[in-house]
């Protein structure tokens, strides 16, 4: 089983969602532990993947090593959700 991080960004943006889209996210990040890439999951770059869950993105990166997920941002789509993804990551192993 994966362990879980979550930056504070992304808890933030739980915090403020209503009651039935954090109760679909919060599901769909806790089943990372156990299915880090689970289907319908889309490979952005490298070992950075998201998760759709509705009108949300879960961006994270996976991390088979140290059995880690960090998830680095939750979103609703748009042109912003997807910009300087590498940037989520500061200390991540995102290979070149």
């Amino acid at each position: 089983m994966y362990k879980l991080f979550i930056r504070h960004r992304a808890e933030k943006a739980l915090d403020n969602m209503d009651e039935d889209d954090y109760h679909r996210t919060k599901e769909a990040i806790l089943d990372l532990r156990d299915h880090p890439r689970p289907r319908g999951c889309k490979k952005l770059i490298d070992n950075i993947y998201r998760i759709r869950t509705g009108d949300w993105r879960v961006i994270y990166m996976v991390d088979d090593k140290k059995m880690l997920i960090e998830i680095g941002k939750i979103a609703r789509r748009s042109e912003e959700t997807y910009k300087e993804i590498k940037r989520l990551f500061p200390f991540g192993l995102i290979s070149s």
